[in-house]
């Protein structure tokens, strides 16, 4: 099967967010961080599940977990070093971040250590306050357009993974549904790549869920509305590994993730495999049982 992207779970003790929406606070996980010790064996095994991912056609490495990666800057410098004797290491290597607590001293870092793009969650695009309330209950204060200038000046992709909720974008004149957040994506900041999820829910009675069932789109009509909008001003560029069909709209490379979780049951191919502290691979965030090897 091919593999889209490896997951890279970065070690993170809790996270310094706490997201109205956080799929991970929405049930308990328990993986031993072995890659932390510096132990020769784990180095080896976690190396091995990389040149897995590699053997098997994945290019892409995203740097991610339960926490903001940036809060390991010593294991991303660790990964580099990994990466890097790989007989085929990787090249193409995003991060996922909320942007919360990054300056341009954690960003130079990022690109020292290979990070080719950065892709930004973001919950309100024209509204700091109302992005980083949802993020972080405002603790700390994320500025999206200085954030995004920032990431382009150190001349790295700009990716904006838009959480879609009621809170994406405040209209201030009916200027239609979807034209301004393309616009804004655009022309305020600089986006390069933008990627629509949709949220994700497990049906349980958690704080998480109950936000999302209280702040989320009517999904149906919203992303059949948008789906018709990028067809209609988008051209069509290829189709990714796991199905999703990537369009070019207003310079920006589009696509609609309405499987986040990679739940669909109708699949060629991994969407993600998930290397874990533990030094091994897993193919869902949410199920132990999806152990590789």
């Amino acid at each position: 099967m091919k593999i889209q992207s490896l997951s890279i779970v970065v070690p993170t003790h809790g996270c310094m967010n706490q997201c109205k929406f956080c799929v991970s606070r929405m049930h308990k996980e328990e993986y031993k961080d072995l890659i932390s010790s510096g132990d020769y064996f784990h180095k080896e095994s976690y190396k091995n599940r990389m040149a897995f991912a590699r053997d098997n056609g994945c290019n892409t490495v995203m740097l991610t977990g339960q926490g903001e990666p940036q809060q390991n800057m010593a294991f991303i410098s660790d990964f580099a070093k990994m990466n890097s004797e790989l007989a085929m290491p990787f090249r193409n290597i995003e991060i996922q971040t909320t942007g919360a607590k990054i300056d341009e001293y954690t960003l130079n870092c990022l690109r020292n250590n290979g990070i080719t793009t950065i892709s930004v969650s973001v919950s309100c695009l024209n509204n700091d306050e109302i992005n980083t309330d949802i993020i972080n209950g405002g603790h700390t204060r994320i500025n999206l357009k200085w954030l995004c200038s920032t990431i382009k000046e150190y001349g790295m992709n700009l990716r904006l993974s838009l959480n879609v909720t009621k809170w994406i974008y405040l209209y201030e004149e009916p200027k239609g549904e979807y034209e301004p957040i393309f616009e804004y994506c655009s022309n305020v900041l600089g986006a390069d790549q933008i990627t629509f999820r949709k949220m994700y829910t497990d049906g349980s009675a958690t704080p998480q869920t109950k936000w999302i069932d209280e702040n989320n789109v009517k999904t149906t009509s919203y992303f059949g509305g948008l789906n018709d909008y990028i067809l209609k001003n988008g051209r069509y560029l290829d189709t990714l590994e796991y199905g999703s069909k990537r369009y070019s709209v207003m310079g920006m490379s589009t696509v609609i993730d309405e499987d986040c979780m990679a739940k669909s049951e109708e699949k060629q191919s991994w969407k993600y495999l998930i290397l874990r502290p533990n030094c091994k691979l897993y193919t869902q965030w949410d199920d132990k049982g999806s152990l590789l090897f």
